[in-house]
Parts: C-alpha cells; sequence; structure tokens
C-alpha cells in the first residue's frame, strides 16, 4: 500500500464509512496539500479556490487506489484543475468572491443536513446553521424573489380555495410572519411552493419527492398553511378589495 502513514487512518475511516464527519477528517488531514496546490497551480488564491479545491478533493478521493499512488501525488494531479478555475476567476464578469464561497457552504450545509436529518433542510435551519440571515440566503442564491401570491397550489396548478377571490395585492412581510411561525417541516414546503428566497417554485409532488412523504400529506400541510395565508384577510379587510 502507498498510501502514507500520515494520512492512513482517516482515508481508511472515510473509505469504510464517508459520514460528513469522516470525511471533514479527511479534508482536514489533506489540509496542506490543498493549500500547497492552490500556490502551485493559481496566482490568486482566495476562499472560492479554496473551496474548488476541497470540491476537487473530494472527487479525487473517489477515484483513488491506495496501492497504485500516494494520495498527496494523486490529489495534486486531480487539483491541476484548479488553474483553470483560477483563469474563470481572473473574467471581468464573474460572481463576487465572498458570495461564490457562500454558495459553497450553503451546498455543503445543504448536504451535511441531508445526510444527519434523511430530509433536506428549511431556508431557516439553513441560516441558522450557518450563522446568517434568510434574506442573505437568497442573495446568495443569485436570483430574484418572485412576486409573493399568498396562494398554495397543487400539483394541478389549482388554488386550495378557489372562493377567495384576490386582486393581484401581495404582502411579503405577511408572508414571512406566516413563515416564521411554522415548523420546520412546513417552511420547507411553503418556500418551495412560493418559490420564497430565491427558490423555483415546485409542485406538491415534487416536494413529497424531496421529503419522502406521500404528495397527499403535503396537500394537507399546503392547505393548513393557505388557511394562515388567508387570515390576512380577516385581519386587514382592505386587502381583499
Amino acid at each position: 500500500m502507498k498510501l502514507e502513514q500520515d494520512y492512513r487512518e482517516p482515508y481508511l475511516a472515510w473509505k469504510q464509512n464517508p459520514t460528513p464527519e469522516n470525511t471533514d477528517k479527511l479534508l482536514t488531514a489533506v489540509q496542506p496539500v490543498l493549500k500547497s496546490a492552490v500556490r502551485t497551480y493559481t496566482s490568486t488564491g482566495g476562499p472560492l479556490l479554496h473551496a474548488r479545491a476541497k470540491q476537487l478533493a473530494l472527487d479525487a478521493f473517489q477515484s483513488y487506489a491506495p496501492d497504485r499512488a500516494p494520495l498527496k501525488s494523486h490529489l495534486m494531479s486531480r487539483l491541476q484543475r484548479l488553474r483553470r478555475y483560477a483563469t474563470r476567476e481572473m473574467s471581468p464578469i464573474r460572481v463576487p468572491e465572498g458570495v461564490a464561497a457562500e454558495r459553497q457552504r450553503l451546498a455543503e450545509a445543504e448536504r451535511v443536513f441531508a445526510d444527519r436529518f434523511a430530509r433536506p433542510p428549511s431556508d431557516q435551519e439553513l441560516a441558522d446553521h450557518l450563522g446568517i440571515s434568510v434574506k442573505r440566503l437568497q442573495h446568495v442564491r443569485q436570483y430574484r424573489l418572485p412576486a409573493i401570491t399568498s396562494h398554495l397550489r397543487d400539483e394541478t396548478g389549482m388554488q386550495f380555495d378557489p372562493s377567495v377571490q384576490r386582486t393581484g395585492r401581495t404582502d411579503d412581510a405577511w408572508a414571512e410572519l406566516v413563515y416564521g411561525d411554522l415548523p420546520a417541516r412546513d417552511q420547507y414546503i411553503m418556500e418551495r411552493s412560493l418559490g420564497m428566497h430565491g427558490h423555483r417554485p415546485m409542485s406538491a409532488k415534487e416536494i413529497a419527492k424531496s421529503l419522502q412523504i406521500t404528495p397527499a400529506a403535503v396537500s394537507q400541510r399546503m392547505k393548513r398553511i393557505q388557511q394562515q395565508l388567508d387570515l390576512q384577510d380577516e385581519l386587514d379587510p382592505l386587502s381583499g378589495s
């Protein structure tokens, strides 16, 4: 076996059980190699390129054969792709480095959460985990927030309460107030149904698949959320006029 002694324990633990914790330990062990690759193959460095180096290292772990080469040599070979990323980074049109690094953190947090709890997190859970606001999450995703109509729709596109007639008036503040009082799973359903915080709107069927529950269960929760959204008309009679 050509695997170096310094990396043997964390690599074998990761190979046997690639949990987020074991992945973090292996990445920590090879951190000096990643820093060396960034210095060797790029001239700028910066958090985005270091994040790219981690991403490439994760791919390299999958293809590594301990009996063929040292892990350091394998990593340095695979990390040559950093040159291409560095060239792209110097383009005059690019995502701000801070935002791009946060997008990497966001993607990693979503993966860790899904591995740990067997379901995707709500935006509020992600924001709490990362120590940032939900509005910051929206900015990081680089999308414009679609106008919130305060109407949830099922997979057929039909509104749950067709008797309620809206005039196109929207109230993001009310929707966010309702959102803040919901449990995490219902927050996820609401934000994906309405396309809140920069998400692409999803159907009940898509949401059910991501949460590993039935579309009927999603529809029931969506109906209860709709009832909360409709309370605005009772509290503010002008909202329906």
